[in-house]
């Protein structure tokens, strides 16, 4: 064999334009195992999307749940901060706004008491290392 000749002498028909017309069979086989491996490629990154997608869901899910439980969390402590505050008012010679002794979540009252009670547990999470939303 002499350097630049052809180590397989096939019988691939090629036009004028350089396109095959038809195949010899060992060129034939190779684009038949081309196509099956494209195919299979094609299929496992179909997969891959899919896992992508799901992943997705399932981290968005996580994320609403952790909020639900943040905002689940400030509305307790709100709750429980409220009653102790209002508890504890008198023994301190204080008298709390009539229209504010009963805590109502969805007041300004009770809106700023939520917001004050999220500020801190975010506070509390973040000195104990946690990341915002974690």
């Amino acid at each position: 064999m002499f350097l630049g000749e052809p180590v397989h002498h096939c019988a691939c028909e090629i036009d004028r334009t350089g396109m095959v017309v038809s195949w010899c069979k060992l060129h034939g086989e190779a684009q038949q195992q081309i196509t099956e491996l494209t195919a299979r490629l094609d299929e496992r990154q179909a997969r891959i999307t899919q896992l992508i997608e799901a992943n997705t869901r399932l981290a968005n899910a996580e994320e609403r749940a952790r909020a639900a439980l943040a905002v689940g969390q400030a509305d307790h402590v709100a709750r429980e901060f409220h009653f102790h505050y209002e508890a504890l008012a008198p023994w301190y010679g204080y008298s709390t706004r009539s229209e504010t002794r009963v805590l109502n979540l969805d007041s300004p009252n009770g809106l700023l008491m939520r917001a004050t009670a999220r500020a801190v547990l975010t506070d509390r999470r973040r000195a104990a290392g946690f990341e915002e939303g974690a």
